[in-house]
């Protein structure tokens, strides 16, 4: 509120008069600590005053006619009286006045006592509703019926013509229907004096207590429900509101409960232009309403209150104790009420603070006071039409705040907190009476905001698009193709940034604001914003994307082409990310929104961008291999940079289809396909570059075969790496959604990328194979010639130490495989390298022509040494692995050549035995015997013989059975035995017994046995062989006699060919030594 300077002079005289007139008993200090000269250098420093001006206003003010003084008072209500009627109640009302002077020490403290019996008639009425009396010094308020707890909120003026020892006095009565009390005030406040009214009152209440002596007995009377008494030199100009306990009196003992009071005492200069002389004509226009100069005084101190703490935004909202005072003085002698007090405190607030944008927060107190004070006011009266004014400025600024909501910064808690409490206030304003009262024409809140947020969001995407638009003008106006690419891009990247921010927009706001709109004006915020943005957006995106995506389609391949491309996918991307936002809005079908569809705008370009991811993907990859050092990123990491990088490449192809999100199924799938295709491509072409480069690096090597070991390690790494990320694609590219997308066929979809994948799998799978399978390739000179040095080790040399260089040779070359490949892939290799070397042991065992024992057991205590190292423990090659039909055939060989003649023909009869055993049937027929041991022999009977086979051309056979003792260094004295011949049969039977000269420990031998041959005679021509049969002489069953026991039970066993079932191994080592008796003995049956 503006005033001229004459007014700001007249109010800073009446201010300083105020102030210098300050009564009450704490005029010179207050509870607050502020004193009479500290409140006018305040004053001074408000209507910034040098010193000498203030020292003659001060001396001006005190020259001027002392002030006379008022006692404002408001019974406001009681509560807890005590109950005088018979139903539990009273019906309570009050009587209040001042006791000046020497009548104060006349009367008693009650100055009125209820003991007038007689009935009261309704005369009295009237004066019980006067609320005030400017020329009466004795009051009284309405009589409130059956209530303990009344409420009047009645105001009363009453003068006071002694200051210093005035008494305010207040009774509280309960109201019967004799009128004894109430025609004694009556008559009272016909005496105009203020001298006779001190005289009759002091007559009144001697003869109310004459009367109340007489006829104490009678109920009609009024009853006495406490006084209060309250010095007036207490009270001070700034007021008291309190509640004061009613007291009792010696006459009347029930008294209970309290009255709360509003008291205050108004100064008034009697001649002068101040304050009190309204009526003057000349007086400034401003000054003829008291809420005019209260608001020009509020003003003024919140100005200076601002001032002084430099920043607004670190004020806390509260008055100084010094303004706070200089309000209330002015409030009470100007004779404002608490209603006028907080209109005056909205207007000032709602402008100053609204002018600066700062602490609106600090309205919400003042709309509740004024709500809480309001009384109904004249629409015509100024005081209303200021109101009505800051109503009206307060929801104009607010509503131009809203339009500027695009450009405020989201992430600021300072801006969010400030909207908050604006709309807040805003929805509080609106729900108050006092607008209801005189802004009934403005409209509807939710619809103000809702406009307000629609225009302000229009006319920043307006200032966004605009330039877009001049483009679109441009463009048109251009031909050629170049012309249109390069306009394109610019095009383009004016559209990806206005949808990007519009995206920004929606996304930074939509959490803070959606949940502030509609708790504070119920107003869906994000609906608003979303749905126009939408619109217009997708105007200005659908034309450029359908113009770009024409001109890709028929577009060659090129850099400037995969330029427009790229951006073109770009906006694509920023507008499905503006379409995805309508799941948030609303009361609105997806159908109906102007995006919907969008994506049919950009088909024409789909083939261009899978094209150009393509290209961007192979390229990386190929850069990635040229700069890959081929070694391991460090101990935890197996794989080089290049398998990084690639799987990184992957990972855009899989970021790519997410932001495609194609929504129709059915092209969807085309495009899955083809996509599987590319990343598939991608790997495969990986892992050739990749061992390409392997080769290279290998052939230029010269760094040893621990540096070739590491780069072979790396690149297997690599490829496993490429194909463990291949696994991850199914799930996160969510085949098994888009399966169900599809419906019936989703199943056969699904089997036909995963078919594309697996290929991919295999053929890094057959790359990383490729290389291992090169290490016993790079290993075989180093194994050769250490296995060389092995077979021409001096027999002075141990066969541990003979070993030692090959065993340091292997566990160097395996040591950089363990480290770095994983176990199944190190595990693979020593495999190979385990074959390898079983065949190196081979070929230098058979090349091996004489015959050395050192030699045998230096190899054979070298592979079973080396079997030891690669099974580590348990942490190598399993069992099952090392001892392969390889491995246990150079075993035996080597374990056969370590043996003396007499063992190796043990262990060839010990394996003849086993044979003979394990055989069930061999087709050559059966031999039956009987073998016993009594007395020093052992005893054989030949019973017969089944199923021989025919070996003469009449289809039948002339079998003998010949036996022989074996082997022959245990029966050296044991001559050969034949049976009889038996002719033309192939059943023979013989039953022929023979005797042995053994003894009983010869037959425990584990190699003991009895040979039987069957034989086909011929008369002209060498016998045929039949079969053979091996008995076993260690489990011969010991007798008493020589005869058969009856019991004795018969075997019968297969026949065996000996060219099918003998050793081949030992009898090959028998022939190196076949100078001995024993073997060619040996070879002679078995040959």
């Amino acid at each position: 509120m503006e005033a001229l300077d004459s007014e700001v002079e007249t109010l800073y005289e009446d201010i300083t008069y105020m102030v210098h007139h300050w009564i009450g008993e704490r005029e010179n200090e207050d509870e607050n600590n502020i004193s009479r000269n500290q409140l006018l250098i305040y004053v001074q420093q408000v209507f910034n005053k040098s010193a000498d001006e203030h020292l003659a206003v001060v001396n001006k003010v005190k020259n001027r006619t002392p002030p006379s003084y008022t006692l404002f008072v408001e019974v406001i209500e009681a509560r807890n009286l005590a109950a005088k009627d018979a139903n539990g109640f009273s019906d309570p009302y009050c009587i209040l006045g001042i006791i000046q002077g020497s009548a104060n020490r006349e009367l008693t403290p009650s100055a009125w006592d209820a003991a007038d019996k007689k009935k009261r008639h309704s005369d009295a009425k009237p004066l019980a509703e006067n609320k005030c009396s400017f020329s009466k010094s004795v009051c009284m308020t309405k009589i409130k019926a059956k209530t303990l707890n009344p409420v009047w909120n009645e105001s009363f003026n009453l003068d006071v013509t002694d200051i210093k020892d005035g008494v305010f006095h207040l009774d509280i009565w309960d109201y019967d229907e004799d009128l004894t009390v109430v025609d004694a005030v009556k008559t009272l406040n016909e005496v105009h004096t203020i001298k006779g009214v001190h005289r009759y009152l002091k007559q009144v209440v001697k003869s109310v207590k004459s009367h109340s002596a007489k006829e104490e007995d009678d109920s009609a009377a009024d009853d006495f429900l406490g006084c209060v008494d309250i010095s007036l030199k207490e009270l001070s100009m700034t007021g008291r509101k309190e509640w004061f306990h009613l007291q009792k009196q010696p006459s009347f003992s029930n008294v209970s409960g309290d009255c709360h009071l509003s008291l205050h005492i108004s100064a008034k200069e009697e001649s002068s232009t101040g304050a009190s002389a309204s009526s003057d004509s000349n007086v400034p226009p401003k000054q003829r309403y008291p809420i005019k100069i209260q608001l020009v005084l509020m003003t003024g101190l919140l100005r200076h209150e601002l001032k002084v703490m430099r920043e607004a935004q670190d004020w806390s909202g509260e008055l100084s104790t010094g303004a706070t005072r200089i309000l209330a003085l002015n409030s009470v002698q100007r004779g404002l009420t608490s209603s006028q007090q907080a209109v005056a405190r909205w207007i000032v607030y709602s402008t100053e603070l609204c002018s600066r944008g700062v602490h609106y927060e600090m309205l919400q107190p003042c709309l509740e006071e004024m709500q809480r004070t309001w009384k109904r006011l004249d629409a015509q009266s100024p005081e209303a039409q200021l109101l009505c004014a800051s109503f009206t400025a307060y929801i104009d600024d607010v509503l131009s705040k809203l339009r500027q909501i695009p450009a405020l910064p989201a992430e600021s808690e300072d801006a969010t907190a400030k909207l908050q409490a604006m709309l807040c206030v805003l929805a509080h304003l609106y729900k108050t009476e006092a607008f209801q009262q005189l802004c009934a024409y403005h409209g509807d809140l939710e619809a103000l905001v809702t406009t307000a947020i629609q225009e302000g969001t229009e006319s920043w995407y307006r200032s966004l698009a605009q330039p877009d638009k001049d483009a679109q003008e441009s463009a048109s106006q251009h031909a050629a193709a170049a012309v249109a690419v390069r306009d394109g891009r610019e095009r383009l990247a004016r559209l990806s940034a206005i949808v990007e921010a519009v995206n920004t927009e929606l996304g930074l706001k939509k959490r803070p604001y959606q949940e502030l709109f509609l708790r504070s004006v119920n107003v869906d915020y994000f609906n608003i914003v979303y749905c126009l943005l939408e619109r217009l957006v997708a105007d200005t995106a659908q034309r450029v994307a359908e113009d770009m995506s024409q001109l890709l389609k028929g577009a060659e391949d090129g850099q400037s082409d995969c330029e427009v491309g790229e951006m073109l996918f770009v906006v694509y991307v920023h507008l499905k990310e503006l379409h995805g936002l309508h799941q948030h809005v609303t009361d609105r079908a997806t159908e109906t929104l102007a995006l919907f569809g969008f994506h049919k705008w950009f088909q024409p370009a789909i083939n261009k961008w899978f094209v150009v991811i393509q290209q961007k993907i192979h390229d990386r990859i190929r850069r990635a291999v040229i700069i890959d050092p081929l070694e391991a990123m460090d101990s935890l990491v197996p794989h080089s940079t290049s398998a990084v990088d690639t799987a990184t490449c992957l990972s855009q192809l899989e970021k790519f289809w997410h932001n495609l999100a194609w929504p129709e199924p059915l092209e969807a799938f085309v495009l899955a396909t083809k996509l599987t295709q590319d990343i598939c491509d991608a790997s495969v072409a990986y892992a050739t570059l990749i061992h390409q480069k392997l080769e290279r690096c290998s052939a230029a090597s010269a760094g040893g075969e621990s540096k070739v070991s590491s780069q072979l390690c790396a690149v297997v790494g690599d490829l496993d790496f490429v194909r463990e990320k291949l696994l991850l694609f199914p799930e996160q590219l969510g085949w098994e959604e888009f399966g169900v997308a599809i419906g019936d066929h989703g199943k056969q979809v699904q089997t036909a990328l995963y078919g594309q994948l697996h290929g991919a799998q295999d053929d890094l799978a057959c790359q990383a194979s490729d290389i291992l399978t090169c290490v016993p390739t790079r290993m075989l000179l180093d194994l050769k010639q250490r296995v060389a040095s092995l077979v021409n080790a001096p027999d002075s040399i141990q066969p541990p130490e003979a070993l030692s260089p090959l065993i340091e040779y292997l566990e160097a070359s395996l040591f950089t495989f363990n480290q770095r490949l994983s176990k199944e892939r190190c595990i693979r290799i020593m495999q190979t390298v385990w074959t390898a070397l079983l065949d190196i042991f081979t070929d230098a065992v058979r090349s091996r022509q004489s015959h050395c024992v050192s030699f045998d057991v230096r190899f054979h205590y070298s592979l079973l040494a080396l079997r030891e190292t690669f099974h580590a423990d348990g942490e190598g090659l399993l069992p099952a692995v090392l001892e392969s039909d390889a491995f246990q055939v150079l075993e035996k060989k080597l374990r056969l050549k370590t043996l003396s003649t007499v063992e190796l023909i043990e262990e060839f009869y010990l394996e003849r035995i086993k044979e003979q055993e394990l055989c069930h049937q061999s087709g050559l027929g059966e031999l039956r015997v009987r073998c016993w041991h009594a007395e020093s022999r052992l005893h054989v009977e030949v019973l017969n013989a089944t199923g021989l086979p025919a070996m003469d051309s009449n289809g039948l056979s002339d079998p003998f059975v010949t036996l022989d003792l074996c082997p022959y260094h245990h029966f050296p004295l044991a001559k050969s035995a034949r049976t009889q011949t038996q002719n033309n049969t192939l059943n023979p039977i013989f039953d022929e017994t023979f005797e042995f000269s053994v003894s009983e420990e010869q037959c425990r031998s584990r190699s003991a046995c009895v040979l039987m041959t069957v034989v086909d005679f011929d008369l002209f021509t060498a016998n045929d062989y039949i079969g053979q049969m091996v008995l076993r002489l260690n489990d011969v069953a010991c007798v008493e006699t020589r005869a058969a026991p009856p019991a004795l039970p018969q075997r019968s066993l297969p026949l065996i060919d000996k060219s099918l079932h003998a050793d081949i191994d030992i009898l090959e080592i028998l022939e190196e030594r076949s100078v001995e008796r024993d073997v060619q003995e040996l070879l002679k049956k078995w040959k």
